[in-house]
């Protein structure tokens, strides 16, 4: 995977031809801001030592989160 990644930075970098940087920069900027305005702000920030609180239960799927639940993972 790292080599993967090392060759994408490589050939998006300035400089390299047929390859417009700009647009890479403009996916990179619209994504993080797309990213922060369509975040979830439901949630409240989990503090350390405190516990979770439990999240909402859609009815339709009363037996998954029961599962999830009984595992720990909710």
């Amino acid at each position: 995977m790292a080599a993967s990644f090392a060759y994408m930075v490589t050939v998006a970098v300035p400089g390299t031809p047929g390859v417009s940087w700009l647009a890479h920069l403009g996916g990179l900027v619209g994504g993080m801001v797309g990213a922060y305005l369509l975040r979830d702000g439901r949630r409240p920030a989990a503090v350390p030592g405190e516990a979770r609180p439990a999240a909402p239960l859609d009815p339709g799927r009363a037996d998954l989160h029961k599962e999830l639940r009984d595992l720990g993972l909710l």
